[in-house]
């Protein structure tokens, strides 16, 4: 099992990506929830991945209605990968 949050900022704020821009203000309420389960093959030279994850927590949907047992809309994806994360 997994779980992982982050985000990608702008430095400066861009017409086309409203909100996207840093402000210690509010940057950990921009913060994106993730979590899920995975499976790791490690055959001596190679290791193979696969994970399920599933959003837990998304910033930009509308106030109070954010977490996932808040609205009950599950977002899940699939990976698969050779060798280790960066």
């Amino acid at each position: 099992m997994w779980s992982d949050f982050g985000n990608v900022f702008l430095k400066e704020e861009d017409p086309l990506r409203s909100g996207g821009k840093f402000e210690w203000e509010n940057f950990i309420q921009k913060m994106i929830v993730t979590g899920g389960i995975g499976i790791r093959i490690d055959v001596d030279y190679l290791v193979l991945r696969g994970d399920l994850g599933v959003l837990l927590y998304y910033p930009w949907g509308p106030s109070g209605d954010r977490w996932i047992w808040q609205n009950g809309e599950v977002i899940m994806g699939a990976t698969i990968g050779i060798g280790y994360p960066f």
